[in-house]
């Protein structure tokens, strides 16, 4: 392992809205993280957790997409793979 990260988002399914943006060395792992943090009401971003809740409570879930496979160090914060992916999607508009 490279210590590389990816960056992934997660999509609301209902609208395929851009909901969220993470970084994870295995994003199904990540995702799956998510759900377990919403389903058992652990700690975790509010935001993110009451998102997926809602989500769980009328038989959804949220979508994963990866937006970066493997490109940022695993010291990069999240704010700055945010910032690389919107960087990205605007220089491909």
């Amino acid at each position: 392992m490279t210590g590389d990260v990816a960056v992934y988002g997660l999509i609301d399914p209902r609208n395929g809205e851009l909901r969220y943006v993470g970084k994870a060395v295995d994003p199904q792992k990540r995702l799956w993280i998510h759900l377990s943090i919403a389903r058992t009401n652990r700690y975790g971003s509010l935001h993110v957790k009451h998102w997926i809740q809602s989500l769980l409570a009328v038989g959804l879930r949220p979508e994963i997409e990866v937006l970066e496979p493997h490109a940022l160090p695993a010291a990069t914060t999240v704010s700055v793979a945010m910032t690389a992916v919107w960087a990205r999607k605007k220089a491909l508009a």
